[in-house]
């Protein structure tokens, strides 16, 4: 079946066209991970452009924009209600928050994406493929910036085609996978297309090979050092509500293990110790203890804040902690705190 030629037929009613929105939601949350899915993104944004192509005007492309959206952020978003220690109110608002808002945003792309489809027809959807990489760079700015679940992270899995993001970051990856469901819309010549659509994926996939095994040949020769990556799976509300030392305790047990190892450096994960390390008059020493006994340096997440002009700034910081360090601990905050996700916007 051609799929350009049947869009007048099969989508010749709204009630079709919200289908066809809410499948392009189930195709793309499936090709989120963890499933190993992603090549259902490279036809997953079919049904939503085609339905946007037959819309009846610029609201009703808005309301399908926003049914995929819904599916896929929902998807994408839901963890933030059970991942942070406050109370369940608080949870629920900053995840309701994040869909919201990253929602609304591909609903105005929607519209946009109509305009371009009534002045150029189906070669909108090609023009289109800018816009919609342009709102995932646009939407990690400022205040309300918010850098995740973007179109790329569907490629995770796929070694290959991640290699794109060493000449444009994940906006080229999100570019790449927008693009292969704007050409399946085209309605020319089927063979021109297969042989398009195939030189895409071999190009893209014969580059990515390359780049990878141009990286392993440097990583040839003498190994700089052995890394030991601590991992205690500790639920999230639990950490914060047991404290410091029930999550301290475990990363303890876990860093005397990689230390038989023969490893140079040990990293814990983020916000491990779930405290103001820099400073806690009562963790900090005991940080450094530990790490003069274990003889090792350790990178740890956790708490932090600075005096600015008179305010508590709150950061989420990464700190190295090195044997004999007399407590003097190196630290690099995030730049930018993920609203909802991190913190309260605007605040």
């Amino acid at each position: 079946m051609n799929i350009a030629k049947s869009v007048p037929v099969v989508l010749d009613r709204p009630s079709r066209r919200s289908a066809a929105a809410l499948l392009s939601g189930i195709l793309l949350s499936l090709a989120l991970p963890p499933l190993p899915l992603g090549f259902l993104a490279w036809f997953g944004l079919v049904p939503l452009f085609a339905a946007l192509e037959k819309a009846d005007n610029r609201k009703e492309a808005f309301k399908l924009a926003l049914l995929t959206a819904l599916l896929f952020h929902l998807t994408g978003m839901y963890w933030i209600a059970f991942n942070t220690g406050a109370g369940w109110g608080a949870r629920l608002g900053s995840s309701i928050g994040a869909i919201v808002i990253l929602t609304f945003w591909v609903g105005g792309v929607g519209v946009l994406h109509k305009i371009l489809l009534e002045r150029w027809g189906q070669h909108g959807h090609l023009v289109a493929v800018l816009l919609w990489t342009a709102q995932e760079v646009l939407r990690a700015r400022g205040e309300l910036g918010f850098p995740w679940v973007f179109l790329s992270l569907t490629q995770s899995y796929y070694l290959p085609v991640m290699q794109l993001t060493a000449v444009g970051g994940t906006a080229l990856v999100s570019a790449w996978t927008t693009l292969l469901n704007a050409l399946l819309l085209q309605r020319f010549d089927r063979r021109i297309k297969v042989a398009v659509l195939v030189t895409l994926l071999a190009l893209t996939y014969a580059g990515g090979y390359m780049r990878i095994a141009l990286v392993r040949k440097t990583m040839e020769g003498p190994s700089p050092g052995r890394i030991g990556l601590a991992q205690g799976n500790i639920d999230a509300a639990v950490k914060w509500k047991k404290g410091a030392k029930y999550s301290i305790d475990i990363y303890e047990t876990i860093s005397r293990e990689l230390v038989q190892q023969d490893v140079d450096l040990i990293v814990w994960p983020e916000t491990a110790t779930p405290v103001r390390l820099q400073q806690s008059r009562i963790w900090r020493p005991y940080m450094q203890a530990l790490v003069d006994s274990l003889g090792v340096p350790v990178v740890t997440g956790a708490s932090h804040h600075e005096w600015e002009d008179g305010e508590r700034v709150r950061y989420n910081a990464a700190f190295m902690v090195r044997p004999d360090g007399h407590e003097q601990f190196d630290f690099y905050a995030k730049v930018h705190l993920v609203p909802f996700g991190e913190r309260v916007p605007f605040q």
